[in-house]
């Protein structure tokens, strides 16, 4: 994948992350949780499944952030990312 490629996945796992929101910004601001974008996106690129993701994004709820977790809103945006993603789209041309 070339830096478009890269660039446009990135942008889109963001949107899928405000999606997600655990803790109720996303309304405030699109930049949240701009740091998690690349390593979700590496995960997809790189063929990871729903319950990798779910796990990854579940860490970040409780580990990083010290909330809780809310185990059902983990898992539909997990799905939606895994669902939504196909490389084909984000595998451009040099000319792209």
């Amino acid at each position: 994948m070339n830096a478009k490629g890269t660039t446009q996945l990135i942008n889109w796992v963001r949107a899928k992350l405000n999606q997600w929101d655990p803790i109720g910004v996303a309304c405030i601001g699109d930049d949240e949780y701009d740091s998690y974008a690349p390593k979700i996106a590496q995960m997809l690129w790189n063929g990871a499944d729903a319950y990798r993701i779910s796990e990854h994004l579940t860490n970040i709820e409780t580990v990083a952030m010290g909330l809780r977790g809310d185990p059902s809103r983990v898992q539909a945006v997990a799905e939606a990312l895994v669902k939504g993603f196909q490389k084909d789209d984000f595998t451009l041309s040099v000319d792209g």
